[in-house]
């Protein structure tokens, strides 16, 4: 992995972490998710399902206000 510096995620805009087994969701203050960890049997909910060692991106249609990450599933409200 990279130094902090190299990740897309300002920690100064961080609005909510959530955890699960396999996985994180980052939910930045201006709206943006970002997720890291195992999409096997699609936890995170990512149309290429496999190991996001760095976080990715989630675009949504409408503006996420909450995230959860249970044991193996995903919530984007």
């Amino acid at each position: 992995m990279g130094s902090p510096e190299a990740y897309p995620i300002d920690v100064n805009k961080l609005y909510l972490v959530s955890c699960g087994m396999y996985h994180t969701g980052f939910l930045l203050n201006d709206g943006r998710v970002f997720v890291i960890g195992n999409d096997t049997n699609h936890r995170i909910g990512h149309p290429n399902h496999g190991k996001y060692k760095e976080p990715i991106e989630f675009i949504f249609d409408e503006e996420i206000k909450w995230i959860y990450c249970g044991p193996n599933y995903s919530c984007y409200l």
